[in-house]
């Protein structure tokens, strides 16, 4: 499991020394940190002009609240959280949110 914020492209600046990059699959890109392997962010084709940045990396994360899951069709059977945000199987843009 893991957090992303999204960011329009525009907004995103990159200090420091270049990141890497992988393309894990046919219209993804994934980057990472060059010196620790770190993931960074991921972007692909189904979000043209968006890019998805690990929420853990920011220097305090704690100032990212959540407002929706997707994806639960793929989490663990274990996994069950209460926070009563909306659920999505997949993503909002993909169908309605889970009852």
């Amino acid at each position: 499991m893991t957090t992303y914020a999204g960011f329009e492209t525009s907004q995103v600046s990159w200090g420091g020394s270049p990141r890497g990059t992988y393309i894990s699959s046919a219209g993804v890109q994934r980057s990472f940190c060059p010196r620790c392997g770190s993931p960074v962010s991921f972007s692909g084709d189904r979000w043209p002009g968006e890019i998805h940045l690990f929420v853990a990396s920011f220097d305090e994360p704690a100032n990212f609240a959540p407002r929706v899951h997707v994806h639960v069709g793929e989490q663990l059977p274990w996994m069950h959280l209460a926070d009563g945000l909306p659920r999505y199987r997949t993503t909002a843009r993909e169908g309605p949110a889970l009852p």
